[in-house]
């Protein structure tokens, strides 16, 4: 292998040659450059001969400069620009608005598309439907008999002692069972809408943030479930053995212990 000899010499441009490489190169390229990232990449025009040209031809006005900070930064000027009336950029503002307007219509139809679809999806197919009558049936047939049977009772004082109504103490336990499945339910609902906030909340996307539950197909409360969650807090708080109450009277010294 022949090496390189001491005296090869690279061809350095300057002046107007460099100035045409320089030029040449920018609208090229077209981006930004600096003066020492020019000089590395073209490598034919040493550093100060590029500054030079450089100042040369933005005097000339063939090339911009902006300055950001104390670094001069330069670009091939672009061609064909022009300048956008206020009539024009009002019509734009306008047309942008609207397809908004329409884009927001069509992710709700979109969304409630999908809603639909999932719904069609988990009922039963074409060939379920026979096995799904006859389950139907059977349990229609269940009941017209549970209603035959109350409505001799109501006429037949011998049936009506047979579905003896039930004592005291069984209505206090479902009751109280009832209580314990409302205050279950009011504080997984409590556990569930701290998780779609915690997971909304970061979604830059308002209209994404708005669809969230409705693409993952959770349903809210009806206004009924609504309103007993909110008797079911004011009764709490209206409790005299308030456990919050009990805990906020309670004070720790120093050392730990309770009062």
């Amino acid at each position: 292998m022949v090496g390189k000899r001491k005296d090869d010499k690279v061809e350095v441009m300057k002046g107007v040659e460099a100035e045409n490489k320089i030029l040449e190169y920018l609208a090229e390229q077209n981006r930004p450059y600096n003066a020492t990232d020019l000089a590395a990449n073209l490598r034919v025009i040493k550093k100060p001969e590029v500054t030079r040209c450089l100042t040369s031809l933005h005097e000339s006005q063939k090339i911009e400069m902006k300055l950001f900070g104390k670094q001069q930064i330069f670009c091939c000027k672009q061609s064909g620009s022009t300048s956008t009336s206020d009539e024009e950029l009002q019509k734009m503002k306008t047309d942008l608005l609207n397809a908004k307007e329409e884009l927001k219509a069509l992710n709700d139809k979109k969304t409630a598309l999908e809603l639909q679809l999932t719904r069609l999806k988990s009922g039963p197919t074409t060939a379920q439907i026979p096995s799904v009558k006859e389950a139907l049936e059977i349990q229609a047939d269940g009941l017209r008999e549970q209603l035959r049977v109350l409505k001799e009772a109501n006429a037949n004082e011998e049936l009506k002692r047979q579905a003896e109504p039930k004592s005291k103490e069984e209505i206090e336990k479902l009751d109280a069972d009832l209580e314990k499945c409302k205050a279950m339910w009011l504080t997984r609902k409590k556990i569930g809408l701290q998780v779609i906030n915690t997971l909304t909340e970061n979604i830059p996307d308002e209209e994404v943030r708005a669809c969230f539950t409705s693409q993952l197909g959770i349903e809210f409360d009806g206004p009924a479930l609504t309103q007993i969650g909110f008797d079911m807090i004011s009764a709490s708080k209206n409790l005299p053995g308030n456990r919050s109450r009990q805990l906020s009277s309670r004070k720790r010294t120093l050392s730990g212990t309770v009062r």
